[in-house]
């Protein structure tokens, strides 16, 4: 996964937050949203946002949360949705 598939990034790491297929794991959520939100993946750059604010996986980082939710806004017309589990 480390290998650049957005889509199996965002996946994985909605299977980490949510403890589907394993223990859930909010600092590997959090990892895999990052590579995801970082090849312009709206979804995994506000579910990253949303972990910082919320302090999920390390401490809430509010400088992450507006910079996140800022590049998605700005994706919000540009990248194709990703496609649910």
């Amino acid at each position: 996964m480390d290998q650049g598939h957005i889509f199996a990034q965002h996946n994985y790491a909605l299977m980490c937050e949510n403890g589907k297929g394993g223990e859930q794991d909010f600092k590997e959520a959090r990892y895999y949203y990052k590579l995801a939100a970082a090849q312009q993946s709206k979804e995994s750059q506000n579910n990253y946002a949303l972990m910082c604010q919320h302090g999920k996986g390390e401490p809430p980082n509010m400088v992450e949360v507006e910079k996140y939710f800022k590049m998605a806004q700005a994706n919000q017309s540009k990248s194709p949705p990703l496609k649910p589990l």
